[in-house]
């Protein structure tokens, strides 16, 4: 059973609390690991039809002694609007009063600053004060933090990893298409070690908070094992598939809309089409032309459905192996022996 160590400071600010709720996805430093969920106003729940079936794995569940820690980053921008709101405050300086009260805090131990991804999403120094201190009220009276332990938690009983530390901070609400297509829920695997939660607390958004936080511990135990980020088109396609392998074998009752966006037909059509694209550039740019489908010919979520189908096809023609085995497989593996040819 882990431990956690839970970083808090109190604030007070005499503002109203107002109350929204959200959800999910996931990047990494220079070479962000992205998910995204889709438009769907709550999860999708595993009693549909076309929900894709998981394979319960045997063998040892591991008894990981891991510590986690939460720290709720978010206060750093409480203080932030504080500071901002003084009398003698020079407001041509926000920018700096930003950095030395939301980010400075808390970088020794969440490390925001290598993702840049997540420093373009955090709320800025020229964000809607009464907004932001909405938001942090709003995740203060959550109980987000437990909500991060728990799933932390259940996700080391079935892959064992190293001790985490996951941050929490507000997302910037002007980022719409956070709020509309991922619930409120951004999430971001900095090294082995860390993950960076950005939330805007709107809607359904504490529903999502485990599923996505278990697909992220999928990735943070993949780096450790390997060493590396997935930065190869191959790479990217499977561990996105795998991470949300795992993350249905946490969450079983919630079906990521991502891992169903194509019909059957679209899905073989899709599959030429990306199969094409498997020996070019990695990094964001296959995460925006694939996993996104922003790419020519490429259908929205297509990479993400396609790369889940993937390691279901190879953990159901492979049965009885562990997490621990599977993940520790090299992708390419995956694929190559998956037996997949472009059918759900």
């Amino acid at each position: 059973m882990g431990s956690r160590h839970l970083y808090r400071r109190p604030i007070t600010l005499s503002v109203p609390v107002v109350v929204f709720l959200a959800a999910c996805a996931s990047w990494a430093p220079q070479t962000p690991l992205v998910d995204a969920a889709s438009a769907a106003t709550a999860p999708i729940r595993a009693n549909r039809p076309d929900a894709p079936a998981i394979t319960e794995p045997t063998g040892k569940t591991p008894t990981p002694r891991q510590e986690f820690t939460i720290i709720p980053a978010y206060e750093g921008f409480a203080d932030f609007v504080q500071a901002a709101r003084e009398p003698d405050t020079d407001l041509n300086n926000l920018s700096l009063l930003h950095h030395q009260h939301a980010i400075a805090p808390f970088e020794g131990k969440c490390r925001l600053s290598a993702v840049p991804y997540a420093l373009e999403n955090i709320p800025s120094h020229d964000a809607d004060f009464d907004t932001l201190v909405d938001q942090v009220n709003q995740l203060r009276g959550s109980g987000v933090e437990q909500v991060v332990e728990d799933a932390l938690r259940q996700a080391s009983t079935r892959l064992a990893g190293p001790d985490v530390t996951a941050c929490i901070y507000p997302q910037d609400p002007r980022k719409t298409f956070i709020t509309r297509y991922m619930h409120g829920v951004n999430a971001a695997v900095v090294d082995s070690r860390r993950i960076v939660l950005l939330i805007n607390p709107v809607d359904d958004w504490l529903d999502w908070v485990p599923y996505v936080v278990a697909h992220e511990y999928h990735h943070l135990v993949w780096i450790a094992l390997h060493g590396k980020y997935p930065y190869t088109p191959v790479e990217i396609l499977i561990t996105e598939g795998e991470a949300d392998y795992f993350a249905r074998l946490v969450y079983p009752e919630v079906v990521a809309p991502w891992t169903v966006a194509l019909t059957t037909e679209q899905e073989a059509t899709q599959w030429q089409v990306i199969q094409e694209q498997l020996d070019g550039s990695g990094g964001y740019e296959f995460h925006r032309r694939v996993m996104f489908g922003q790419g020519e010919g490429v259908s929205h979520w297509a990479g993400y459905t396609i790369g889940f189908h993937i390691v279901r096809s190879y953990l159901e023609t492979h049965p009885g192996l562990s997490p621990q085995e599977w993940t520790a497989l090299e992708p390419e593996v995956i694929l190559r022996d998956s037996g997949y040819a472009g059918e759900p």
